[in-house]
Order: C-alpha cells, then structure tokens, then sequence
C-alpha cells in the first residue's frame, strides 16, 4: 500500500501522479538539510545549528560549504547513484539562496524531508522543482566512510546535547 501525504500533495501539485510514497511521520527534530546529509537531531540552517568555521547565511554557496564540512564535495549534474558514494541533491530559488536538499537511497529513489511534514521518498529530484523550492543546483557526493564519520560525529553532539 502507498502511504500519501496531504501536506506534501498541497505544496507540490501533481506529485501523486508522478510517484512518490510517505515515508515517516511528520517531525520538527530535523530538516532536510540534516536529513540529506544523515543527521536525525538537528535542525540545519544559519540560525541553528551550522558547521563550525563555515559561513552562515542562505546563499547556495553557504550550504555548499557546510556539506563540504562533513565530507561532501560537487559532483555536477549528475544525478546517477555511484558505487562507494552517498549523493545529495541541492535546490535553490532565483535569488540563489538554497531551499531544499534530498539524499539518493542506492535503490535509485530520493529521500526528502517536507519542511517539517513527512519524509518522502521520490522517484526523481525534478519532481519536487517548482513554485516551493525552484531549480535543482547541483548534486554532491562524499564517500561512504566519510558519511558513516559524520553520522557518528551527529550522535555524538546529539548525545552531548541530551538529544539522544
């Protein structure tokens, strides 16, 4: 059975048609910034938490260099799952200012958090381009290893943080 969302059906029209599935409840414990780059206890952004040394703001730029803070590095336009990699998707708005980031499952669906609604999985970034979030901007990858890192570098803050 297809579990659907109603919030994520009012913010993207026509994504029931285009495929896409719920895949958690709705949450405000993390973003799709943490949620892209595997951190399930921060909410990612200039105002909360951000990597330490890194700019805050909401230029595209910005959030490139706080991905590259935890090992991610530009892959270009590629959206195709690479052996060995985990692979983000980035968005931005005509002002460039970021506004979404999805994760690739090695499967070859995408894993998005809704703002705080549900986790969705979609079976292509350009679904989720319009009216919301814009443009997809660029893809970024980081090994497996250095993504294993920083998920136990998230639990760790999280443990010290005592919010986990």
């Amino acid at each position: 059975m297809i579990r659907r969302s109603r919030n994520v059906e009012r913010l993207f029209r026509g994504i029931a048609l285009t495929g896409y599935e719920r895949h958690s409840h709705p949450t405000r414990s993390y973003n799709c910034f943490a949620y892209a780059v595997g951190d399930l206890f921060e909410w990612w952004g200039p105002r909360q938490y951000w990597p330490a040394g890194v700019n805050r703001g909401y230029a595209l730029a910005g959030l490139i260099n706080a991905l590259a803070a935890v090992g991610f590095e530009i892959c270009g336009m590629n959206s195709l799952p690479e052996k060995g990699f985990e692979k983000v998707v980035l968005y931005q708005n005509n002002n460039s200012e970021y506004t979404h980031a999805a994760r690739l499952r090695p499967d070859g669906w995408w894993e998005s958090k809704i703002g705080e609604y549900d986790d969705i999985l979609h079976n292509t970034p350009t679904i989720l381009e319009g009216r919301t979030y814009g443009k997809v901007a660029c893809y970024m990858k980081r090994t497996i290893p250095d993504a294993v890192k920083a998920r136990i570098a998230a639990r760790k803050r999280a443990r010290e943080n005592q919010k986990w």
